[in-house]
């Protein structure tokens, strides 16, 4: 698989990040040269990262999301219930007027590029004929290759200089507006032009480029410039226009302009119509459908004119082809069960190359990012040699081809050195004709009418296809990328036809298909492969051909195609898309976002900034001049009727407001004098509803004066009251399908469970937090189990259950799983437990030494095995779980939770409250170790404060305690926490790691040395156990993982970079495990019974790993740059990097590294880190070992300096990382 992760911008550019610790607060990044030399150069905390910027054709723009979701403001509102049925009807009908719009001028344009590619390249050929037939090839080479280099300098000067959207194909982007994403100045006047006139150098000029892309993105501009009511600059203030002045009419607009496109590329109004739905739209319904259909046919009408009028020869040198542009119609033949075979062998073969070519195309693309990067001069030398190239080949080549005889049996005329037919004379004698000058010396629409053409087994040699397939591979991918307009349809099919023929060939009396049906089958099998399109593609190639008998087939050979090409790479138009960084959302979440919920993937975001419903100019200004934030969520203050117990202070989510709207406000200065809500005539007064739609986002141009400052401004009518919003514990995957297929800008977070005081909304989701490549930045475990073997890890689970002594652990409470006892007011609260419940409290509480009230106590049914008397060892233990403490309204908190280990389950009797936990003085023989989470004050109990985690040994007074807050944990949040408690008896030490994601932090909130030998019984109860006292709270347990280990310490240290000194036992120790799921005990099995079974599984699992590493290989890029893999380098190319470590060279010193300045060739400035052992501690382990492995760990952290390379020769070490003196990464919403 890869994993190349490119960088998503050109290196001029400097990315620039807000980076954010847990609790959200803004954290310096210093230079990279003042870090430790002895420290990894890895930040510890998680934040989800993003770009702005993409590159759109061949231009790095800033982007952002569109709202295709319908903003229900007041405003909307009113504007909706005034509409009357006169106004319907006018919008209905303006729809249908576009449609048809959009298909006529589709077809009018597509006929000028046709005529004029027709024309152009005609007199071009005739001209070299003319040379030809003087025997002058060095005359006609520079008549050809000349010709062909003035087309293409100018398609690649109008690109470069005017519209650089315009180069490509824009099918790309076209998928990736269609799916959320604005690309700027895509289609725009100017990039319609330059489209038009560079598609027509370029195709006449003979690159292997094709027409068809350009004209789907020629059919959107125009659809996008009626919508909009013309050019930017002049844009038609018509008021009808209103109504379409938004993103989702634009949206399907541009999805009939696609389809339009395609129809008039291929004269397939079905097929354009299906390419739509299946390749570029992310969003479709029934009207939408029908629109398109009606746009594609008014195409085809168009089409069907201009051809009746060119065949009474009124179109210069345009051909005299009707609308099948490839008609095999008159060929007949029938199927036999032989013919099966082969058929399915060019669906393979598709398939394969498809995949290959995606390949290469990726690494071809990939470099010419690197040359364009230089400048426009390089951009356009690139074009110019690459049509030099293409020159020199077509014209060369056919020299090497034998001269054939032309049958007298033919009707057609043979030989020709005209600008098309069939039979190209060349440099052959009269009566003979160069087969390969037929397809190579003619345009591209006639050589595939050549290599189609049927009953002419003869025609074509196997050397001069051979050289014609090898020829259209290569050019094929050096010509793809060049600053011009580019479609990739036509290349691919002259590759797949080629292949296709070659094996009609070979097949020879062994099939009753014609050779020019195979090549038709070939071309099909290659673009599934490559494109990965099926429905769409077999209608489009049944109008091409004009034969339905070739629909069986063609379906066989498109399913075999795109399934064999799906088991390698992505299409190529995906690749595209990663490769120029455009944040487009997949249908399909990753398997391993069902196990990330989004309330996790909020915590990993700076915290949400909101405004209130009436609020402060002063407030706003500062919003909008301190973040790039696109939307804001507004919060109000309730009106809570008493019944509802959620008490005074609640705060309601009135709704979410957008930036635009922000500065739209700002800019016509409606601001109020004192802080009250405003009349429903003041709002439509001011704003009319269809002038909100505009995107008014530049704040530069807003001056405040110091007294506006301090004016109010009401939100209420600007604000969409009816903004989409997802509970905290729904998973990822879920919320990037409804993101998706709603077409959504923003996703609101709210509470699983609404508190008084506490945030209505707690995390904004946008499209850039949804990817898959931002998420594993941020939570880098996740890639590793989505690299995981499944099958692998299932023998893995297998051999495990079936070879240690206890099963393992896993908890999710219910009631219908007795495998835990319940103790005072602990009760099951659906898949949860809450060991406390709600109770009157008094106003003033008196100290906590009263009698026991409020406490509950859950405990494993079982209890657990700590220490083995045989040996006297001591257990060590690993533990996970959640939990949530929310208060009463107007009531103090309880004293807290505490997970517990106890040697008596009954000391419930002897409690006296304080967290519910043991009293010694009661139960002198009692023991226990609990952690506890207390949320109450008692400074006689040595409590710190009343946010506090503490470690308890047989004592209500902990031995150690930290508080919470300063850890960045608020225990009264309400919110989900998860923690993770290890103990480690070669260590003698317990951690504690406290957060409100599940992932694990990096640094424990509570470490202490404890030793716990004499502590515990062999036997002890495990569980929780919480008490209110005069307070009230629910003490909530959610999930619970427990297990027991040997004194092994790396049984407690996964998952974990904390690194100690410690002497290895060198002996094994038993482990012991817990299952709370199904009350078992553990099997004990001989080994050797298990010796047959382990081989059986060796082997299976052998074969398995060799099929999937042939399998899919899935490309994950990201960006436009390139990535170089880190590897081990030479001491020699270190040397050389720092000049032989010239002191002048050095950059920084540390304790046990110096850094050197340096410059490696096709990495660029690199910083190496030169180890010095004289320096290294006096333990087993060295801080090149221990870097080296986090840096390995953490390739692509967002905060990571990037890693390069490594040395390791004799007493030399070192660590290479990318030089960045002021490198920073960036963060911004979409």
């Amino acid at each position: 698989m890869y994993k190349e992760k490119e960088r998503l911008m050109e290196e001029d550019l400097h990315q620039i990040i807000n980076s954010c610790n847990y609790n959200g607060e803004e954290e310096e990044q210093g230079d990279p040269e003042s870090n430790t030399l002895n420290q990894p150069l890895v930040k510890a905390n998680r934040t989800l990262s993003s770009t702005p910027l993409a590159l759109v054709g061949t231009k790095v723009s800033h982007i952002e999301s569109l709202d295709y979701e319908i903003n229900e403001n007041d405003l909307f509102k009113h504007d909706w219930r005034k509409r009357s049925k006169t106004q319907v009807l006018q919008y209905i009908f303006l729809k249908w007027t576009f449609a048809c719009l959009i298909g006529l001028f589709t077809g009018l344009i597509a006929t000028l590029i046709n005529l004029a590619v027709e024309n152009i390249a005609g007199y071009k050929l005739l001209a070299v004929g003319h040379f030809l037939a003087q025997e002058r090839y060095v005359t006609g080479l520079m008549v050809f290759a000349g010709g062909n280099l003035g087309l293409t300098l100018v398609a690649s000067v109008l690109c470069v200089c005017f519209a650089p959207t315009a180069a490509g194909p824009g099918i790309p982007e076209i998928k990736a507006y269609l799916n959320g994403i604005d690309t700027p100045n895509m289609f725009g006047a100017t990039t319609m032009i330059v489209k038009i006139i560079g598609s027509i150098g370029a195709v006449a000029a003979g690159l292997d480029l094709g027409k068809e892309g350009p004209l789907v993105h020629i059919g959107t501009c125009i659809a996008s410039l009626l919508g909009q009511g013309g050019p930017d600059n002049h844009r038609l203030k018509w008021r009808w226009l209103r109504y379409f002045n938004n993103d989702r009419d634009r949206r399907d607009l541009i999805t009939c302009g696609s389809a339009a496109g395609v129809c008039a590329a291929f004269r397939s109004p079905v097929g354009g119509v299906l390419f739509a739905l299946e390749e570029v739209a992310t969003w479709w319904r029934s009207a939408l459908l029908w629109r398109t259909f009606f746009s594609t046919a008014v195409v085809v009408v168009v089409l069907r004119e201009f051809i009746e009028i060119c065949n009474s020869g009124k179109c210069g040198l345009f051909g005299r082809g009707g609308l099948i542009m490839f008609d095999v119609s008159h060929v007949t033949y029938t199927y036999h069960a032989t013919d099966i075979i082969p058929v399915m062998l060019i669906g393979v073969i598709g398939g394969v190359l498809g995949s290959l070519y995606n390949h290469f195309l990726h690494k071809v693309l990939r470099l010419y990012n690197l040359i364009n990067q230089k400048g426009k001069i390089h951009k356009v030398l690139l074009a110019l040699t690459v049509s030099l190239f293409t020159s020199v080949c077509l014209y060369g080549l056919p020299f090497l081809a034998k001269c054939t005889p032309c049958d007298p049996s033919i009707e057609e005329r043979c030989p020709t050195n005209g600008r098309s037919g069939n039979f190209k004379q060349f440099h052959c004698p009269k009566g003979y004709y160069s087969d390969l000058a037929t397809l190579l010396l003619t345009t591209n629409d006639d050589a595939v009418r050549n290599i189609f053409s049927s009953n002419t087994p003869n025609e074509f040699s196997m050397g001069s296809l051979w050289i014609f397939f090898v020829l259209y591979c290569i050019l094929g991918l050096f010509t793809f990328g060049i600053a011009t307009p580019s479609g990739l349809f036509l290349p691919i099919i002259l590759m797949g036809s080629a292949y296709g023929r070659m094996l009609g060939g070979l097949m020879g009396s062994y099939t009753s298909i014609d050779q020019g049906l195979y090549a038709v089958l070939g071309a099909a099998s290659l673009m599934a492969g490559s494109m990965r399109m099926t429905v769409s593609l077999c209608v489009i190639f049944l109008e091409l051909t004009n034969n339905l008998l070739l629909l069986p087939i063609t379906m066989i050979v498109l399913l075999i195609a795109k399934t064999v090409g799906d088991s390698f790479n992505p299409s190529i138009y995906d690749i595209i898309l990663h490769l120029k960084g455009l944040p487009f959302l997949e249908a399909n979440p990753e398997p391993w976002m069902r196990n990330l919920s989004v309330g996790e993937l909020g915590d990993a975001k700076p915290p949400v900034v909101t405004l209130q419903g009436v609020e402060k100019v002063a407030k706003i200004v500062d919003v909008l001049r301190n973040t790039t934030h696109n939307a804001f969520p507004v919060l109000d203050e309730a009106e809570v009727p008493p019944q509802m117990g959620l008490g005074t202070g609640a705060i309601e989510l009135h709704g979410l407001i957008l930036r635009a709207h922000l500065v739209k406000v700002l800019k016509k200065r409606w601001f109020l004098t004192e802080k009250r809500r405003t009349e429903e005539w003041e709002v439509r007064e001011k704003f009319p509803w269809d002038e909100l739609a505009e995107r008014e986002d530049n704040f530069d141009d807003v001056a405040i004066t110091s007294s506006e400052m301090q004016m109010y401004v009401d939100l209420h009518p600007l604000t969409n009251t009816t903004p989409y919003t997802v509970m905290e514990n729904m998973s990822v995957a879920k919320a990037l399908v409804l993101f998706r297929q709603v077409g959504l800008r923003h996703l609101l977070i709210v509470p699983r469970i609404q508190a008084s005081g506490r945030s209505p909304v707690i995390g904004i989701l946008t499209r850039q937090d949804l990817r898959a490549y931002n998420i594993l930045q941020a939570f880098p475990h996740l890639e590793k189990s989505k690299e995981m073997n499944p099958f692998l890890l299932f023998f893995f689970h297998l051999i495990l259950l079936l070879t240690q002594d206890f099963p393992a652990l896993s908890l999710r409470f219910s009631p219908s799983q007795p495998n835990l006892t319940l103790y005072g007011d602990a009760f099951f609260r659906g898949h949860t437990i809450s060991l406390t419940q709600q109770q009157p409290c008094f106003p003033s509480p008196s100290p906590r030494n009263c009698s026991s009230s409020g406490i509950g106590r859950a405990l494993y049914v079982y209890p657990i095995k700590f220490l083995d008397l045989s040996t006297n060892t001591t257990a060590s233990f690993s533990c996970r779980f959640s939990f949530t403490i929310i208060a009463s309204p107007s009531c103090p908190f309880g004293d807290g939770f505490a997970f517990l280990i106890a040697s008596n389950a009954d000391s419930f009797t002897f409690s006296n409250g304080f967290l519910g936990l043991p009293d010694p003085a009661l139960d002198p023989l009692g023991s226990f170790v609990a952690v506890e989470f207390d949320t109450a004050f008692d400074p006689s109990h040595g409590d710190i404060n009343d946010n506090h985690v503490g470690i308890d040994v047989n004592s209500i007074v902990s031995v150690a305690s930290v508080d919470a807050i300063s850890k960045g944990i608020d225990l009264k949040s309400g919110r989900e926490m998860m923690v993770w408690i290890e103990y480690s008896d070669v260590l003698k030490l317990i951690r504690v790691w406290v957060g409100y994601s599940r992932v694990k932090p990096k640094s424990p909130v509570l470490s202490a040395q404890v030793d716990l030998a004499g502590k515990f019984r062999e036997y002890m109860h495990v569980g929780f156990s919480a008490s209110n006292a005069l307070g009230s709270a629910f003490h909530i347990v959610e999930r619970w993982k427990f297990r027991t280990f040997g004194s092994h310490p790396d049984a407690v240290q996964e998952d974990d970079d904390w690194l100690v000194c410690f002497e290895n036992p060198g002996n094994t120790r038993h482990r012991y495990g817990l299952d709370v799921r199904v009350s078992v005990v553990g099997l004990r099995i001989p080994f050797w019974s298990l010796l047959p079974g382990l081989a059986a599984v060796v082997v299976l699992t052998a074969f398995i790993a060799y099929s999937l590493i042939r399998g899919k290989k899935r490309i994950v890029c990201e960006g436009v740059g390139l990535n170089r893999v880190p590897g081990r380098l030479s001491l020699a190319e270190i040397k050389s990097a720092t000049s032989g470590f010239n002191e002048n060279t050095i950059v920084g010193h540390g304790a046990s590294a110096t850094v050197y300045r340096g410059s490696i060739p096709m990495v660029g400035s690199v910083a190496v880190k030169r180890f010095d052992r004289a320096h290294w501690p006096q333990c087993n382990r060295n801080p090149f070992t221990t870097e080296f492995t986090t840096m390995t760990g953490y390739l692509r952290h967002k905060n990571l300096v990037q890693f390069q390379g490594w040395c390791s020769e004799g007493t030399e070490t070192a660590l290479v990382f990318e030089y960045l003196p002021n490198g920073r990464t960036s963060v911004d919403d979409a």
